[in-house]
């Protein structure tokens, strides 16, 4: 399994993908599914589903869970960048949101703007690791003018 497909790409450090995986496992979620959709020039994601390894929706056991991140925040001081660390306290569905923006971020794809689009983030778990795949259908209108005179 590449760092890529274990999402490393979508934390800031290793101490947070290892912190979400540590909670993921201990509430026994073997499957987040995230949705969005946008147009015009807005975009929304719905809340994160969730599944334990027999398939079963767990989403109203589990989303409300706090999560702690290790995190930093950087401020100028004399001219000199100094990082500061901190914890970040959220819900397990926030934290989910914040990996669906990263993701979104880092593919590229204009899914908001225009006729827009539409997609899902899906994170599956396993002994081995995490596996991510982000679905983005993107939305293109195509006119065909005809002129006809009788």
């Amino acid at each position: 399994m590449s760092e890529e497909s274990e999402g490393n790409a979508l934390f800031p450090n290793a101490e947070c993908r290892d912190t979400f995986m540590s909670k993921v496992q201990l509430l026994g979620i073997a499957h987040i599914t995230i949705e969005f959709s946008g147009s015009g020039d807005s975009g929304d994601m719905q809340e994160p589903s969730y599944l334990n390894a027999k398939g079963e929706d767990i989403s109203s056991k589990v989303q409300e869970t706090m999560i702690t991140w290790p995190g930093a925040f950087s401020t100028i001081l004399n001219g000199e960048w100094n990082e500061t660390r901190t914890e970040l306290r959220t819900t397990l569905d926030e934290a989910v949101k914040e990996l669906g923006d990263k993701a979104l971020e880092a593919s590229g794809l204009d899914w908001y703007n225009n006729d827009g689009g539409q997609g899902q983030l899906e994170i599956s778990f396993t002994p081995e690791g995490m596996d991510v795949v982000l679905n983005v259908g993107i939305n293109y209108t195509n006119t065909e003018d005809h002129s006809i005179e009788f």
